[in-house]
């Protein structure tokens, strides 16, 4: 399993995530954006995920990748 977090949960992280989500040996784990809307509408394609309000929470997820 390939463990996925993102920097930013705007409209390029949900289009990136939703491509993800075709991988069965991919799994989106978190995401970070200072925007609540972005964090809002994020969790509306990933209700699973763990999601932040700064880059620096995310990191202590146990992720194996990051997207900036």
């Amino acid at each position: 399993m390939i463990r996925i977090g993102f920097v930013g949960a705007g409209g390029m992280a949900r289009f990136h995530g939703h491509n993800l989500k075709s991988f069965p040996e991919v799994r989106v784990v978190g995401a970070a954006d200072p925007s609540p809307s972005a964090r809002e509408e994020f969790l509306k394609l990933f209700p699973e995920v763990e999601i932040f309000s700064s880059w620096e929470e995310l990191l202590n997820l146990e992720m194996d990748a990051v997207f900036i």
